[in-house]
């Protein structure tokens, strides 16, 4: 495919090509969704490198699912979804680190 061909291309004809094996396809939905989720994750923990590594870490889950990927949904809310539980497992794991006597604590 050339490159024009990617940039026009649907979400959904880009996630067939990602999942049978095209890296450049993958790279075009990441760059599709890549500053949407980023500015989620930074609004969300007020911490940029953070919410990099939250971004890289949903699209390593995306990449390894891109199989499961169901076009019942749109792809947008298939890695939005994604993306919102890599948030809450991060604020879960970030919670798990308080000792007991901070979090109960009297404000």
């Amino acid at each position: 495919m050339e490159i024009e061909e990617y940039i026009i291309a649907t979400d959904g004809e880009l996630v067939e090509l990602a999942s049978r094996g095209d890296q450049h396809a993958f790279e075009y939905l990441f760059t599709r969704y890549r500053e949407a989720l980023l500015r989620l994750f930074e609004q969300r923990l007020g911490d940029k490198d953070t919410a990099s590594d939250l971004l890289q870490e949903t699209f390593i889950k995306v990449y390894l699912h891109l199989n499961n990927y169901s076009s019942n949904y749109t792809f947008g809310q298939w890695v939005y979804t994604i993306a919102r539980n890599t948030l809450v497992d991060h604020l879960r794991r970030r919670a798990d680190d308080i000792s007991i006597d901070e979090k109960f604590r009297a404000p």
